[in-house]
């Protein structure tokens, strides 16, 4: 009896398989008779295609609107390309079972995908790295001499990471990878100066490096940041006058020193102005157009303003210092570091002789770690790029970033110039979240709408020239009071999103 049963079980499965044959063939037929372009398969899946059309011994068999299927006879292996979902399926039969099956989506493309599916075909047993190289040799060969490390021994995992990371870089810089490292040294000159490399490298290896990893899973040592960091250690080391231009009293040495003011009409750098005409600087200032003065701007990698620089008689930059500095900082400088000697400074005007009350000053000239720590959490980060946003002399910021960590209250006259702004921004937020809360009936809709409308406000408010122009004259006037525009105008951005968006009471 069992064997009667086993003998029907069989039969039952060589049917079901055989009727399975017949709907396949008649699908093939039917494709064959009504043949198609799989435009959707070709146009957004190119280097699959390709892949599979050009392997050796691969050849189509059908194709229609939604899918093409190439066969090797040879090996016995059938590869299906079919749209599905929104996706690219990518099946790989033999002895009419799926043998291996990816679900792609515009997105996922990668040459280790590449590489993986060729080795599934049995068509090419390459590494990752050897696959790269033979469809990218130039960038493969840019990416050896950026890194110079030997990556014919390392893992797919590891030359995966290393490869997309040095791609990630050259995508958000819109450089080539051969230009990557030349870059990014100019950049960092030009916003750092080479005096202050060695705090831009602290900061790297400390947190920067590790908060990449963890943010694109992939080990430190593949990340921008390290190689960033190999960069500008290259560079130190081949120039080490840059790490010891303070190290050495230069007073003793037969050269003259000047400072090079870059200049341009713009609020900023009036400020810069009225804080060099406060005390008279130790060294002579040669002011520099930067309108009709390019070759400067170039020489010294100039990209933003105001920017003052130490330079000895043949023009070798020493230091430089960003944003708005006061006077009698960079005087220190000179004198600590024997660029200058020191003498009683004195006034240029009478009338700053007296601090005018309302105008606060720092309570410390500097922050303790536990305060830098707590400015770096996440909780005061965007506020804090919000002050800095604002620019201003480092006193200015410093009170700001008091305030915000609770260390002073702000005074009548802060208060008092803060109200109209705080006004300004709560009228413009509230005016747009109101506006499309009420025309949204449907919840989901009116979310969206608030959203849209309150940061087209946002946009507008940062992008309009007439409005921008107003906006650096009030923050002129209330850098000086150590207010932050621009943290006034997210708190009432934020509050008007939490009312009319999440529907909070504030």
């Amino acid at each position: 009896m069992g064997i009667i049963i086993g003998i029907i079980a069989v039969a039952a499965i060589v049917i079901i398989f055989s009727s399975i044959n017949k709907k396949i063939d008649k699908e093939e037929e039917q494709a064959l008779k009504t043949p198609g372009v799989a435009q959707y398969v070709r146009s957004n899946f190119p280097d699959i295609v390709n892949c599979v059309s050009s392997a050796p011994g691969f050849a189509k068999e059908f194709e229609r609107t939604d899918c093409i299927r190439f066969y090797n006879a040879s090996i016995g292996k059938k590869v299906l390309l079919q749209q599905w979902s929104g996706k690219l399926r990518v099946a790989v039969i033999k002895n009419d079972s799926v043998i291996k099956e990816w679900n792609i989506g515009k997105n996922d493309m990668s040459s280790l995908l590449i590489s993986e599916i060729e080795r599934t075909l049995g068509v090419s047993s390459k590494s990752y790295w050897e696959n790269y190289k033979s469809r990218a040799p130039y960038k493969a060969q840019a990416i050896l001499k950026l890194t110079k490390i030997d990556m014919a021994k390392q893992s797919d995992k590891a030359a995966k990471e290393i490869v997309e990371s040095i791609e990630r870089w050259s995508t958000n810089t819109g450089k080539p990878i051969s230009e990557l490292k030349n870059s990014f040294i100019d950049s960092a000159i030009s916003e750092f100066g080479t005096d202050n490399f060695h705090l831009v490298l602290d900061k790297m290896k400390s947190s920067k490096m590790s908060q990449e990893a963890l943010d694109f899973g992939i080990a430190k040592e593949h990340t921008i940041t390290r190689f960033m960091i190999d960069a500008l250690e290259e560079y130190l080391h081949q120039h080490p006058a840059n790490k010891s231009a303070n190290q050495s009293s230069p007073k003793n040495q037969k050269r003259s020193y000047k400072i090079l003011d870059f200049y341009l009409d713009c609020s900023h750098c009036h400020e810069q102005e009225n804080e060099l005409k406060k005390y008279k600087l130790a060294l002579p200032v040669q002011v520099v157009s930067v309108e009709d003065e390019g070759d400067l701007v170039a020489k010294y990698h100039v990209n933003s303003l105001p920017k003052l620089i130490l330079v000895d008689n043949n023009g070798n930059e020493i230091k430089r210092w960003l944003g708005v500095t006061p006077a009698s900082e960079i005087n220190d400088y000179l004198f600590n570091n024997g660029y200058a000697v020191r003498k009683d400074p004195a006034p240029v005007n009478d009338e700053d002789d007296e601090d005018d009350p309302d105008i606060p000053k720092p309570l410390s000239t500097s922050l303790t770690a536990a305060e830098l720590a707590r400015l770096q959490s996440p909780d005061y980060q965007d506020k804090l790029l919000s002050i800095m946003a604002d620019g201003g002399t480092k006193e200015q910021m410093m009170v700001k970033m008091e305030l915000l960590l609770g260390k002073r209250q702000k005074t009548e006259a802060m208060l008092a110039l803060e109200a109209p702004i705080r006004e300004l921004y709560r009228r413009l937020y509230d005016e747009a979240g109101q506006s499309a809360k009420s025309e949204n009936s449907n919840p989901l809709l009116a979310k969206l709408a608030v959203t849209n409308a309150i940061m087209d406000v946002y946009e507008h408010c940062n992008n309009d020239s007439e409005f921008l122009e107003n906006k650096e004259k009030m923050l002129e006037i209330a850098n000086q009071y150590g207010i932050s525009v621009n943290l006034i105008e997210k708190e009432e951005m934020d509050r008007a999103m939490a009312i009319y968006r999440d529907g909070k009471v504030l």
